[in-house]
């Protein structure tokens, strides 16, 4: 173990490298480091990741010169958003729900969508559209992260009834949906 929960010391080394680092590999590591030591919605560790995944979106568009970020880096700061951003997070979901929708690396996809369904609050219809979107995706793992949170998402909803009014006709379609999405490929490659 690194450090204990909540380490100042090291959530701000981690939070630095994260933002500074160049080295892949140690950047990685630095973002798997601050999810195991800094608590939940630390904006100390929530800012570089999001600066990070923002960067990214900015090179990909031209607007920053910045080397070209990894896909490994873009799969680890989705999943370290997922576990170091407060529920319901509005600058969090904005730069997962790009990721999630536009990023063409299935791998960031899959990670994405995993992280949405654990910030996002249950009712968020912009969540759930961009989930049901990723069902139609062209790769597995997106599909099966996209239905995982969807479930996760109808299963944090205690007394709000609005994710089961909004499902509620649609549930059993969604998962068929998507048990098709699954099947219908293994039956072609018979």
């Amino acid at each position: 173990m690194i450090s204990e929960k909540g380490n100042r010391n090291v959530v701000l080394a981690m939070a630095e490298l994260v933002e500074e680092e160049r080295a892949i590999t140690v950047r990685s590591a630095a973002l798997q480091a601050l999810t195991r030591v800094a608590e939940r919605g630390d904006e100390v560790a929530v800012a570089p990741v999001l600066k990070l995944l923002r960067r990214v979106e900015g090179t990909e568009r031209g607007d920053f010169f910045s080397p070209h970020l990894s896909p490994i880096i873009s799969k680890n700061a989705a999943k370290a958003l997922g576990s170091l951003a407060e529920y319901g997070d509005l600058k969090a979901l904005k730069a997962l729900h790009l990721r999630v929708l536009d990023d063409p690396n299935p791998v960031v996809r899959e990670a994405a969508a995993r992280a949405l369904g654990s910030i996002a609050n249950m009712g968020d219809r912009q969540v759930i559209f961009a989930l049901t979107i990723c069902l139609e995706d062209e790769d597995e793992g997106v599909r099966r992260s996209a239905m995982r949170s969807l479930k996760s998402l109808k299963k944090k909803e205690k007394d709000d009834g609005s994710l089961s009014d909004l499902l509620a006709e649609e549930d059993d379609m969604l998962e068929w949906y998507a048990t098709w999405l699954w099947l219908v490929p293994l039956a072609w490659d018979c």
